[in-house]
């Protein structure tokens, strides 16, 4: 027996442990960074304060094409809590992604976003 591979239509996070949909936060969330998709699309994803930093993040990954995101995996990070890490490629370049998503009472959100680009 094969465990079935997880699909979503949309980005959400109300099944963290799904590598696919970490994988996907990952790439919008790049996305985002080379400027290649309006912070808007995710803002229901992030909190408020994650949100804003990274809406001064918006270009740091941006490069002539659209970020990959070549690897990614999610380990728990305490009660209620996971943390995603992935290596984007972002042209010729490998660069590190970390983001940190928190339970709430609408779902999982984004409370916190790294990159070698600094803190974001």
């Amino acid at each position: 027996m094969h465990p079935r591979p997880c699909r979503s239509r949309r980005p959400r996070l109300h099944a963290p442990r799904c590598p696919s949909q970490a994988a996907r936060l990952a790439q919008i969330t790049a996305e985002v960074l080379a400027g290649e998709r309006a912070p808007d699309q995710i803002a229901g994803l992030v909190a408020p304060r994650a949100y804003a930093l990274l809406r001064r993040r918006v270009g740091a990954y941006r490069c002539r094409n659209r970020p990959r995101v070549r690897s990614a995996w999610l380990r728990p990070a305490g009660p209620g809590a996971a943390e995603l890490g992935a290596v984007v490629e972002v042209g010729h370049r490998r660069r590190a992604l970390a983001i940190r998503v928190a339970r709430h009472p609408e779902g999982w959100l984004c409370t916190h976003i790294e990159g070698d680009f600094g803190r974001c």
